[in-house]
């Protein structure tokens, strides 16, 4: 979303300065206009030239960046902005404030509202939308930006209200600088908004879907007023999905998370193909979906009843499946029917490792293949005194293996850790052959080369099977290499967003001290003026001098001693007398 967004912003015009998101809007408002007088316009200045369109009462709720000043000229604009703190239907330095989702304006009132990259940051959009709705006139349209990518399919809900207080569901997203409080993101916009815009009371158009970019693709959106069916009582559904740390969710920040589950599930997938595979404890379904890839069949269980409506509107193919359920009560009939079952990052999360495999076992085929993953006790807790608080019952590499070949006949078992390093390839071979592997690592003061065998994994992943694992067993290594370099980019990133947050600060704490130091010596100056008003008569010589003297000392205080001593010189008599010649 982070780069899609910033593609957005950028794709700057040359003449007007204005992002693609901003044009995209703009050329909304020209196309849906020409659409209505059968006129076209070259331009928007051409457009607000028109009579008609110069009629038509508009709504712009927040500034939409380069094009408000084109906006500003349109004899019937309502421009408002929200101001925490003001009054709704007030004003704060010359400009409305309004709530978008308690707008102070009549029913039936606007024929066209604006809004660009702003109900992404309002806790409520259904409610904000309904309002849009009331103020427009039947017929009337609302034109809008919000950041969304057409392969996301639901709409997520990041952030809540409960009591005036946010509750996190995600981890916390800004458009913009981190940290910007009118930035706070607490709706991901999925493609189903036009269905949800359809319960609220709109038929809504998609504008501009594909600039040849995907998936960094700047969307429009076209809403126009519909008579609402006063019987309809469906309203907005999200797949609230709670950020934990334990539930991957692919749109959330953090590279070393994703390399550690798209790996797993990759490594996977090369075990599946043509094959019947269930996915237990599937969470999000990304994974499941990678699976469906290769497999013939996939069913994915989640025991969350959200996270798997989530999961069949986010992830749709012929051959998945998703379905609620215990991964100790698998509710899936009969025995021996999947080719491959696969459980990761699961069986730390529940006491009876037992129960868990005899499930396995009543509906893996005799000679099915078992995929499963855990924590290396030893090293994801134990080394780092760390107590994950969703792990119930965590095992060590030889506890891990003894459970394994309690059930299964075969097993292998493959460690996982996220490293950085450096890679050599040819660039003529494009078959795998062997390969070198240099291990090295940092003493007090500098790098040396060791052993292959001091890698120790955070995670277990296991292969298991009643039948030989030939010829899985020649597969010694697995790579995922990241060629956008995610991690580092986003260390850079979250260091510059920490640096300009410092220096935000330290620009604060500075201003405060400067306040600070001319507030004390204006406090004493307004102190002893009331003392020299009180005690001494109005148009005396001693009153007089005086405020002449206090006079200078503000000079001092608002603009420093050189204007101090460059207005006392104007002032002398002998360069007023000069003054007065050249005259």
């Amino acid at each position: 979303m982070a780069d899609a967004f910033n593609y957005r912003e950028s794709q700057f015009c040359s003449s007007c300065g204005s992002s693609l998101r901003v044009r995209q809007l703009c050329t909304a408002v020209m196309q849906t206009f020409s659409e209505m007088s059968g006129r076209g316009y070259d331009s928007f200045t051409d457009l607000l030239e028109d009579d008609e369109f110069r009629r038509l009462r508009i709504a712009e709720i927040n500034a939409c960046g380069a094009f408000h000043s084109y906006l500003a000229q349109h004899p019937n604009l309502l421009y408002s902005e929200y101001v925490p703190g003001v009054p709704r239907g007030s004003e704060c330095n010359g400009i409305r404030c309004e709530d978008l989702q308690e707008l102070t304006y009549p029913a039936d009132y606007f024929d066209l509202v604006l809004t660009s990259d702003t109900l992404e940051h309002v806790p409520d959009p259904e409610k904000a939308f309904s309002e849009i709705h009331r103020v427009l006139k039947p017929g009337g349209f609302h034109l809008f930006t919000v950041p969304v990518i057409p392969s996301q399919g639901a709409t997520i809900r990041r952030a809540r209200l409960v009591n005036g207080e946010r509750q996190f569901l995600l981890s916390p997203a800004y458009h913009g600088s981190w940290g910007q409080e009118n930035m706070f993101v607490f709706t991901d916009f999925g493609m189903d908004i036009v269905h949800k815009l359809k319960l609220v009371g709109f038929a809504t158009d998609v504008l501009f879907p594909n600039t040849g970019n995907e998936p960094h693709v700047a969307l429009a959106f076209r809403s126009k007023k519909m008579i609402r069916d006063p019987s309809a009582t469906e309203t907005w559904k999200y797949p609230v999905l709670e950020w934990t740390g334990e539930r991957f969710l692919p749109w959330t920040e953090g590279a070393q998370i994703h390399y550690e589950h798209l790996h797993r599930y990759a490594f996977a997938s090369q075990f599946v193909k043509d094959k019947k595979v269930l996915d237990l404890a599937c969470g999000e379904g990304y994974g499941t979906y990678m699976l469906a890839r290769e497999g013939q069949y996939v069913a994915g269980v989640e025991i969350d009843k959200s996270t798997v409506q989530h999961a069949r509107s986010r992830y749709t193919k012929d051959n998945l499946e998703f379905m609620e359920g215990s991964i100790l009560a698998v509710p899936i009939e009969g025995e021996k029917k999947f080719d491959v079952v696969v459980c990761f990052e699961s069986i730390e999360h529940v006491a009876e490792h037992d129960k868990l495999l005899s499930e396995v076992k009543r509906l893996l085929k005799d000679n099915g293949l078992f995929i499963v993953s855990t924590p290396n006790k030893a090293v994801y807790t134990d080394a780092r005194d760390y107590h994950n608080p969703f792990h119930i019952k965590e095992l060590c590499f030889e506890e891990f293996e003894t459970l394994l070949r309690q059930y299964f006949a075969h097993t292998r078992i493959f460690g996982q850790r996220v490293y950085a390093g450096s890679n050599i390839w040819s660039t003529h071979q494009h078959k795998s052959g062997g390969y070198v592997e240099a291990v090295v690592k940092k003493g007090h003061t500098e790098f040396y080369f060791t052993e292959r065998t001091t890698k120790e994994p955070d995670y277990l992943i296991a292969l298991a099977s009643n039948a030989s694992l030939e010829p899985s067993t020649s597969i010694t290594d697995s790579w995922l290499t990241d060629v956008s370099n995610t991690l580092f980019h986003d260390y850079e990133r979250r260091l510059a967003e920490l640096n300009q947050t410092r220096v935000s600060q330290i620009d604060a704490l500075e201003t405060k001290l400067r306040q600070t130091e001319r507030s004390i010596p204006m406090q004493l100056v307004s102190r002893y003026q009331r003392i020299v008003e009180r005690l001494l008569g109005q148009n005396t010589r001693r009153r007089r001098y005086y405020e002449v003297v206090l006079s200078g000392i503000r000079v001092v205080l608002n603009e420093g001693w050189r204007a101090f001593f460059r207005k006392a010189k104007a002032r002398l008599p002998g360069r007023k007398a000069k003054a007065d010649i050249r005259q």
